[in-house]
C-alpha cells in the first residue's frame, strides 16, 4: 500500500525535490468524494474552533462545480456554502481558451473570467452586499476548484483562480481533480502551496503554487479498477488541521496521514494494491504523450462527425489542436 502511495507520487510531480517533500503528505482514499468530505468537514470544525488558518466560515464554489461537492458543502456549512455564478461567461470562457502556458495554466483572458466572478460573489455576499454572510471575514474561507468540470468538461485556469484567492483574499483552496490525472500531465509539486517552513516560495523548495490539497480519481482515465484515489497536501499544518479526520474514523486515526485515511474499516484494497501494475503500463507499455494526442485525436473527428450533421452551416476547420477549443470564428 505504501509502495502504491509513492508510486503515485512521483507519477504526478516532476522533480525529485516536490516527491520527496510530498511523499509524507500523500493519503489513499476510495475516491474524491470520500476525500472531499474530509476535507469540506475538516474545515467547517476548524473555522468554528479557530484552527486552520484565518476565521472564513464560508465555503466558495463555481456554479459548473460537480453536484456532489455542492451537496457536501450544503450539508457541512448550510447557509455558509455560496455559489458563484459563472454561467453567464461560459461563452466567453469557451470562445478565448487559446494556448497553453508554461506552467499548465490557460490564458489571463479566461482567468480573469473566473477570477471576476469569484471577486463579485464575495463583494456581493461578504462584503457588504446583503444576504446572510454580510460583514463575515473571507480570509479562512474555503474555496472548491473542479480542474476538469464533470457535466462540461470544461478545464479551469486552476493556478491563476488560487494565486488570486490566496493572495489577495487568504482563502483555502482545494482542486476536485477527479478527471485530470493521466488526462493531463500533472504537477501536483508545482499547484501546492509551501509549508510555513518555505514560506518565501523558494522553487528549490517543493510547493510553490496557492493548492492547499489536491484530490484525484484513479479509475477514470488513469484506467484503474474503482476504489483507488487520492489526496495530495504538502502542508503539514493542513494536515493536522482540517485534514485531521477522515471521512470514517477507524484504526488508523492516530498512526499518521497515510494510515488516518487508509485504515477506515474492512473493505477491499485490490484497486489500492493494483495501482503499481497500472501505474507500470502507463510508464513502461506506452507513450503516454502519444496516447493523450490520440484521445484528442479521436475527440476532434468525433466532435467534427457530429457537428457536420447537426450544424451544418458551420466551418469546424478552425478547432485548434492545441486545446481543443472552437475558434471565435465558428459561430
Amino acid at each position: 500500500m505504501t509502495r502504491s502511495a509513492r508510486d503515485m507520487v512521483d507519477f504526478v510531480t516532476t522533480n525529485e525535490m516536490d516527491a520527496s517533500r510530498l511523499r509524507e503528505g500523500t493519503a489513499m482514499v476510495q475516491n474524491v468524494t470520500s476525500g472531499m468530505n474530509a476535507f469540506v468537514g475538516g474545515h467547517r470544525r476548524a473555522s468554528l474552533t479557530g484552527g486552520g488558518g484565518g476565521g472564513g466560515r464560508s465555503v466558495f464554489y463555481y456554479d459548473i462545480a460537480y453536484g456532489s461537492n455542492k451537496k457536501i458543502c450544503k450539508h457541512y456549512h448550510g447557509d455558509d456554502a455560496i455559489e458563484a455564478i459563472l454561467r453567464g461567461g461560459l461563452p466567453a470562457v469557451i470562445s478565448n481558451i487559446s494556448t497553453r502556458k508554461e506552467d499548465g495554466d490557460w490564458d489571463d483572458d479566461v482567468a480573469e473570467i473566473y477570477i471576476s466572478a469569484l471577486d463579485a460573489t464575495i463583494r456581493k455576499y461578504v462584503r457588504g452586499g446583503g444576504g446572510n454572510n454580510e460583514g463575515r471575514p473571507v480570509a479562512g474561507s474555503l474555496l472548491i476548484l473542479d480542474h476538469i468540470t464533470s457535466n462540461t468538461a470544461i478545464r479551469l485556469p486552476i493556478s491563476s483562480i488560487a494565486k488570486y484567492a490566496k493572495e489577495e483574499h487568504g482563502m483555502v483552496v482545494v482542486v476536485d481533480g477527479a478527471h485530470a490525472l493521466w488526462s493531463l500531465p500533472l504537477d501536483v509539486g508545482a499547484l501546492l502551496s509551501p509549508s510555513d517552513s518555505d514560506s518565501d516560495g523558494r522553487r528549490e523548495s517543493g510547493g510553490r503554487g496557492h493548492v492547499d490539497a489536491y484530490l484525484t480519481n484513479c479509475h477514470k482515465w488513469f484506467s484503474s479498477p474503482r476504489g483507488a484515489a487520492f489526496v495530495f497536501c504538502a502542508d503539514p499544518k493542513v494536515r493536522d488541521t482540517i485534514l485531521s479526520r477522515p471521512a470514517v474514523i477507524s484504526h488508523g486515526i492516530d498512526d499518521g496521514f497515510l494510515s488516518r485515511f487508509m485504515w477506515d474499516g474492512c473493505r477491499d484494497y485490490s484497486a489500492q494494491l493494483s495501482l503499481p501494475a497500472v501505474l507500470d503500463h502507463w510508464n513502461n507499455a506506452i507513450n503516454r504523450d502519444y496516447a493523450r494526442m490520440e484521445v484528442r485525436t479521436n475527440l476532434r473527428e468525433g466532435i467534427r462527425i457530429l457537428c457536420s450533421h447537426w450544424h451544418p452551416g458551420v466551418d469546424f476547420r478552425a478547432w485548434t489542436t492545441t486545446t481543443g477549443a472552437i475558434s471565435t470564428e465558428a459561430d
